[in-house]
């Protein structure tokens, strides 16, 4: 995935997208003689989203790759690809602990639905995050300022009334019945009416 901020491509990551840069860490590490390492030892702790164990010496060290996620400022979201070794001594592999020999931040320009994680999209440099999450608190502040809104004509109505009659409980709506049609910057259209209900979309195709 990617997209265009000021005429720069940013990558993007979803959850597809990062089991991808996963997969690859661990098939260069197969590839060079690792094998998955399972012991007392490899067990989990808090805090993280998912770890793997590997070891090249029968589980006298171990290297785990580490998915973690904190947040920073007031709503920054970000996810942490760690590979850390470990000498293996019997006790439980702390993230805090451990040698570093690689890391990868991935940081959320979309978090999921209801807490979920499933549909986040990341971007993998603090500057991309930075741009990206500007932009989006301009749109926010304008979508609530009534000073973006823009009233359509009723040439641009008479081309909107066959959107509206498209809509359940609309088919019969006439012109007249239309009481105006606006469009407010980064948040979409709206359309009040004489006698019902008024209703918003995001965009008139």
């Amino acid at each position: 995935m990617k997209t265009i901020i000021n005429g720069r491509e940013i990558k993007l990551f979803g959850k597809k997208e990062i089991s991808v840069v996963l997969t690859e860490i661990v098939s260069d590490y197969l590839l060079n003689g690792f094998t998955f390492n399972y012991s007392d030892a490899c067990r989990g702790s808090q805090g993280e989203e998912l770890k793997i164990d590997l070891t090249n010496d029968n589980g006298k060290t171990n290297y785990r790759i580490w998915l973690t996620i904190d947040y920073f400022g007031l709503n920054g979201k970000r996810l942490i690809l760690t590979v850390k070794k470990y000498n293996v001594n019997g006790r439980t592999f702390w993230f805090s602990d451990g040698e570093t020999l690689y890391v990868k931040e991935f940081y959320s320009i979309c978090n999921g639905k209801y807490g979920s994680s499933d549909n986040d999209i990341f971007v993998e440099s603090k500057s991309d995050y930075e741009i990206i999450a500007k932009i989006q608190k301009e749109r926010w502040k304008n979508s609530y300022d009534d000073s973006k809104v823009v009233y359509l004509s009723k040439s641009c109505q008479l081309v909107a009334l066959k959107i509206i009659r498209k809509r359940k409980g609309y088919k019969n709506t006439r012109i007249d019945d239309i009481e105006s049609i606006y469009h407010r910057i980064s948040y979409g259209y709206g359309f009040r009416f004489v006698n019902k209900d008024e209703f918003q979309i995001k965009t008139i195709k």
